[in-house]
């Protein structure tokens, strides 16, 4: 048999070093983005519950998130600003490979606070974590205005918009007290998928005070499944010169590559409900081009959705295809959302034939716990409303067989024909299964664990 010569070892030898070196360099390369990645989560996800806990109203108190980049940490603290050596602040520290190289809020500052009723944030801007030994690896993390957290390479506000929609005119009746519905768009998505975290619209008021409105986004039509509402918005804040408005998400909306999406824009009470008490007068900027190609391509303007309380009305389509359309703005990122969590749930009241429904006149709302035995909880909805019967608001601790749990239950609106309602059930504190009634309807089951089911009179459910 024949050897190896001293040639061929030399050979094997010095592939061999080469290939050990190359994979030593990829391996050093992959542990400093791993450590950056790992540091950037942790500290997305405590941003995160900061906000979370902030909209949920969690004791009360808004809560919020120090950076200190002098001793690379950042601090978990409740109140509405940072107090140092504050026996109930919680310190994280950032990893040693990793170092806190910048930060840059409006307005200046370390700390990020956010807004109890829409989670947004004056403290927007870029924390910039980089490797500690090779400063040309970093990653940023990036808040918005809206209190949405990204993780990005270089931040930047990423834009899917038609903006041209400046005609003045009354387009759409809208709010309308004779029941002539909403107002919509549609919009396509690009190549890639997107998690919307709001949206603006070029609008203005006519009337000194409209109603309250919001926005929802819907797949497959503008009666389709609501897979987003933002926040209630005071319709008097709106500017009697158009200006662009921004609806938020507090949780961000997942939209699909290469998808035809709609924005339906709703007011309380309700435009669709002829009598309903909807007032005044909103304008959305639109546009009306015959030009070929047309304004915008990827969807068109609609009006009177849901006329005279017609669950299934899609609306008329304004013009021929891609003639008529508002102008919009979607802000969105690219990066998943932290995990959903169900301690805030909000419901759009709804029977199982899509009709909107209210409680006010309901007589109670029952928890029924799943337990050894089954323990049930009535409450009186006209011992927990105001006078005028527009605002429900009931929290306690319930017994059930020993165990403590801890709900509450209010609404965001509320009159006899539209409800939203909304569940505060914190896993922290609640480890029983729960389903909740309005006389006898059932909104929604929670399980052990938390994870809720909306009920057959529960309508849509989100995500707060």
């Amino acid at each position: 048999m024949r050897g190896f010569t001293l040639i061929e070892l030399i050979i094997v030898i010095g592939a061999s070093a080469i290939f050990i070196a190359t994979s030593v360099g990829v391996y050093i390369s992959f542990l400093k983005r791993s450590y950056l990645d790992v540091a950037a989560r942790e500290m997305q996800s405590v941003i995160n519950l900061a906000r979370s806990q902030t909209i949920s109203s969690e004791e009360s108190q808004r809560f919020g998130v120090h950076i200190d980049d002098i001793n690379n940490e950042y601090i978990f603290f409740s109140g509405d600003s940072y107090i140092v050596g504050d026996p109930e602040n919680e310190i994280f520290a950032v990893h040693e490979r990793v170092s806190i190289s910048s930060l840059n809020f409006q307005g200046g500052g370390s700390d990020i606070i956010f807004d109890r009723l829409t989670g947004e944030t004056s403290a927007y801007g870029v924390v910039t974590l980089e490797d500690s030994v090779n400063s040309l690896f970093k990653r940023e993390i990036c808040i918005n205005r809206s209190g949405i957290v990204e993780i990005q390479q270089q931040c930047a506000e990423n834009l899917l918009f038609y903006d041209t929609g400046t005609t003045d005119l009354d387009l759409a009746s809208f709010p309308s007290n004779a029941g002539q519905g909403d107002p919509g768009q549609s919009f396509t998505t690009g190549s890639g998928d997107v998690y919307a975290g709001s949206v603006d619209l070029y609008l203005r008021k006519t009337t000194p005070d409209p109603s309250d409105i919001f926005l929802e986004i819907r797949e497959a039509s503008t009666v389709g499944d609501v897979i987003g509402r933002s926040w209630i918005l005071d319709g008097s804040s709106i500017g009697d010169s158009y200006g662009w408005i921004r609806f938020i998400f507090s949780d961000p909306v997942f939209l699909q590559s290469s998808t035809q999406y709609f924005l339906r824009l709703r007011s309380l009470p309700d435009s669709a409900i002829a009598l309903s008490g909807a007032a005044g007068t909103i304008y959305w900027g639109y546009e009306h081009s015959a030009s070929s190609p047309p304004g915008y391509a990827g969807g068109d303007a609609w009006r009177y959705i849901n006329e005279n309380n017609t669950p299934i009305y899609e609306g008329e389509k304004l013009g021929p295809v891609d003639q008529y359309d508002f102008s919009f703005k979607i802000v969105y990122g690219i990066d998943p959302p932290s995990a959903k969590d169900s301690r805030h749930m909000e419901f759009d009241l709804k029977d199982a034939s899509g009709f909107s429904w209210g409680i006010e006149g309901a007589a109670s709302s029952t928890l029924v716990f799943s337990d050894i035995p089954d323990v049930a909880m009535n409450i009186s909805i006209p011992d927990f409303s105001n006078a005028s019967s527009t605002v429900f608001d009931w929290e306690d601790d319930v017994d059930v067989n020993g165990n403590i749990e801890k709900i509450r239950i209010h609404t965001n609106y509320m009159d006899s024909n539209n409800t939203i309602l909304s569940v505060h059930r914190d896993g922290r504190f609640n480890d029983k299964a729960v389903t909740i009634y309005i006389d006898s309807k059932e909104i929604v089951s929670y399980t052990a664990i938390g994870d809720p089911t909306v009920g057959v009179h529960g309508g849509s459910m989100i995500y707060r």
